[in-house]
């Protein structure tokens, strides 16, 4: 698979090049097929789609919201560059994964709480989602412009421990083509302002 064949959800690596060349940095998403290989350290399916620009990569995040935990399954990074692993889990009761893999690693690794599993669906915020012992999360599922202010209010009224924190947001912020969408990203920093 690679750009052309996967539409806007895979990078074209010559916009991509370009901006990691203005001090751009990356998140890669891997999900289906290759969050499977990934688990078990085989990365030749994305070096093949990506090539060099695999390089361009600070950031890997597993999508494997549903994916039972495998001895086999360890924690490989596809270029050094790469410094920090975020797993995708949906709660703290189901951080197995995340738990197992984390071990298993020598990258700094957060979990990304998304209780939708990926699937874009919006989900109030609960006092249970901040019952882990970890220092850095991530809040996902539905979150838009429009309600971007309710999610880093609920964050920050159930986070006892104050932890540092990201909101992650994909579909939230495209437009009807299905395409990421700067003016839906400076929405939401307008919304957020007073946070900063």
């Amino acid at each position: 698979m690679n750009w052309r064949e996967n539409g806007n959800r895979h990078p074209d690596p010559v916009e991509m090049k370009r901006l990691f060349d203005e001090s751009v940095y990356y998140s890669l998403h891997l999900c289906g097929e290759f969050a499977g290989k990934a688990l078990v350290g085989d990365f030749d399916n994305l070096h093949k789609s990506l090539g060099k620009h695999i390089a361009c990569f600070k950031r890997m995040q597993l999508n494997v919201v549903g994916r039972k935990q495998k001895e086999k399954y360890l924690l490989a990074v596809p270029s050094e560059n790469i410094k920090q692993i975020i797993i995708q889990t949906c709660d703290v009761d189901h951080m197995q994964m995340y738990d197992a893999l984390s071990l298993k690693s020598n990258v700094n690794c957060a979990p990304l709480f998304d209780i939708s599993g990926g699937r874009g669906r919006y989900e109030p915020i609960s006092e249970n989602m901040f019952l882990c012992d970890v220092p850095y999360i991530g809040i996902a599922g539905g979150i838009t412009p429009d309600n971007c202010v309710t999610v880093v209010d609920d964050i920050i009224k159930y986070d006892f421990m104050e932890r540092e924190f990201w909101i992650d947001m994909e579909t939230g912020v495209r437009d009807n083509q299905d395409r990421f969408s700067t003016d839906a990203c400076y929405e939401v920093c307008k919304n957020l302002r007073n946070y900063i």
